[in-house]
């Protein structure tokens, strides 16, 4: 029987399946969209590491990603050890009636855990960690308890400087922040990148009849400049600047819509409009050279994949 030598290739399917997640959401520069794909990218460098998703190199913002899901792991394995070293050493503690007796087979003091027990006449008082004296009494097993309760959730009993407090744990970065943080900066360098001028939360407030109506605004009160002789002064200059970037804003953000009534008798406000209008199809015509480069070099990488094995997703 003649054996099989040729070589079996792994499918990439985890390669795959992230070039597609990022096909899937070029249409709109939607951040939620980028973030839910820079996401499974994330997953898949945490899952499938052998995934080289350096391949996809029309997406140079998976350089971090990769680099943010090796730190993710990395400190979700310190957090799984710390919780193991955490459950043995809980282990170890003793009960409440060991540790009645251990204190009161001692002599004059007993240390344990930071704290430091004092014998008195029938009981033992108590010293927290930072020295501050007589924080408690305790003379029965519940109050020992109290005792051993207090150090397994890690409270500290007594009062407490204000300057050896710890932070709150609001403060403290888990590694699910960065995570989120990760995805979210490439999210929003993908969205810059390719679709600079794309309108923002600040613009969407926007609207065409107020943009016009500013501009008509800045308009008249250049012209009444004009009657007053006063063209050419820093007024003037502003008020024409101003009525300028108002018209050619409204142009470029409402380049679809029919050009309003506000502008059409002025001049220089119409040069405006048709001046922001056509700046705005050039950004589309180079977002979709730009978007188009992207999809093609993604697609390459599905076909390269697929012709050695990968099943291409849906």
């Amino acid at each position: 029987m003649i054996e099989d030598t040729v070589e079996k290739v792994v499918p990439d399917t985890g390669l795959v399946a992230v070039a597609t997640a990022f096909l899937a959401v070029l249409n709109e520069p939607d951040w939620g969209d980028l973030y839910s794909a820079f996401d499974h990218a994330f997953e898949t460098a945490l899952t499938a590491p052998d995934v080289d998703l350096s391949r996809l190199d029309a997406i140079p913002e998976l350089a971090a990603i990769h680099d943010a899901a090796q730190r993710y792991a990395t400190s979700k394995e310190a957090q799984r050890k710390a919780a193991d070293n955490h459950a043995t050493w809980l282990a170890s503690l003793p009960t409440a009636a060991e540790l009645m007796a251990e204190v009161n087979a001692s002599e004059g003091s007993y240390d344990f855990h930071g704290y430091t027990l004092w014998r008195e006449c029938d009981g033992w008082s108590l010293t927290n960690a930072y020295g501050v004296d007589n924080c408690a009494f305790l003379a029965r097993e519940g109050h020992f308890e109290w005792l051993l309760e207090s150090v397994r959730k890690g409270e500290d009993l007594g009062p407490v400087p204000p300057y050896c407090q710890d932070p709150d744990d609001d403060d403290r970065r888990s590694p699910e922040d960065d995570r989120f943080d990760a995805c979210d900066n490439a999210a929003l360098l993908m969205l810059e990148r390719l679709w600079p001028d794309s309108p923002t939360d600040d613009t969407a407030a926007e609207s065409l009849f107020s943009l016009a109506l500013n501009a008509r605004v800045e308009s008249a009160l250049m012209w009444l400049l004009v009657t007053s002789g006063d063209v050419g002064t820093e007024a003037f200059d502003r008020h024409r600047s101003d009525a300028w970037a108002f018209a050619e804003r409204a142009g470029y953000l409402f380049s679809c819509e029919p050009m309003p009534h506000l502008l059409q008798d002025d001049t220089e406000l119409q040069e405006a409009w048709t001046h922001g209008s056509e700046r705005r199809e050039a950004d589309r015509k180079t977002t979709a050279a730009k978007l188009d480069r992207v999809r093609h070099d993604l697609l390459m990488v599905v076909s390269d994949s697929t012709s050695r094995g990968s099943q291409a997703p849906q």
